[in-house]
């Protein structure tokens, strides 16, 4: 793990920016579940870095869901498929509230352009495949299936930036959806979260359909902002989302 001159980085800044570092190389695979990562002084040698900033980066990512430390025996990768399954969602987006902005910025000034560049081009046949993810959703919403949402959220807006027809766009669009699964992970266990993202899909596809730019590039950035605010509400000790 090549340290990329951490040194140069602001001492307040450090243990963020190696929490973030070990956590995408979990991401990428390079440690598996179950895994013990590299001794407290072995990564602050590698990252250039002193030992209690390791520390409290490690400590971060046990937070987040990412590792567990086992007092004795150092910290060890949680199974991807589990870690996040008894996180508290208003702790972990409070934990993550930059990673949390920075997406939604990020999907702001990008998909509300996709969805009026798709809508330049709906047609029936063109829109099938967006209403179809949508009928899969309200199927798996009815059987409580919640982590089959996560996927079939993505493909939705996979799909919109697929009819939009253009290759950059669908590279940057995939930048930031597919990175975040996390989020989407905890985002879509606050109660009532599927629900209200689905009817906010819904009224997305019928912007597109509407053949009117302007009203699916609105469409999409009210969803996003909505989805935000619901985040903020929990944060600040709110039930959940707003069912509108």
């Amino acid at each position: 793990m090549k340290s990329h001159a951490l040194q140069d980085i602001e001492k307040p800044r450090l243990s963020r920016e190696v929490a973030r570092r070990l956590g995408q190389t979990i991401r990428e695979g390079r440690f598996l579940p179950e895994q013990r990562l590299p001794s407290e002084r072995r990564l602050a040698v590698e990252l250039g870095v002193s030992r209690p900033v390791v520390r409290e980066a490690l400590g971060t990512l046990a937070a987040q869901g990412f590792v567990e430390i086992r007092p004795g025996s150092g910290a060890f990768v949680v199974d991807v498929s589990v870690r996040l399954e008894h996180v508290e969602p208003a702790s972990w987006f409070r934990e993550n509230a930059k990673l949390v902005e920075d997406f939604y910025r990020a999907r702001l000034a990008l998909e509300p352009g996709i969805a009026a560049l798709a809508s330049r081009r709906a047609t029936p046949g063109r829109t099938a495949g967006l209403r179809a993810i949508l009928q899969a959703t309200e199927a798996v919403i009815a059987r409580g299936e919640v982590a089959a949402c996560i996927g079939l959220d993505i493909d939705f807006h996979r799909a919109i930036a697929d009819l939009a027809d253009n290759a950059f766009v669908e590279r940057m669009l995939s930048a930031i959806i597919d990175d975040e699964s996390d989020l989407r992970r905890v985002l879509h266990r606050v109660p009532g979260r599927p629900l209200v993202a689905h009817r906010g899909h819904l009224r997305i596809l019928a912007a597109i359909e509407s053949g009117d730019p302007e009203r699916a590039r609105r469409t999409m950035a009210n969803a996003l902002e909505a989805a935000a605010k619901d985040i903020e509400r929990l944060v600040k000790g709110g039930d959940g989302p707003d069912p509108t």
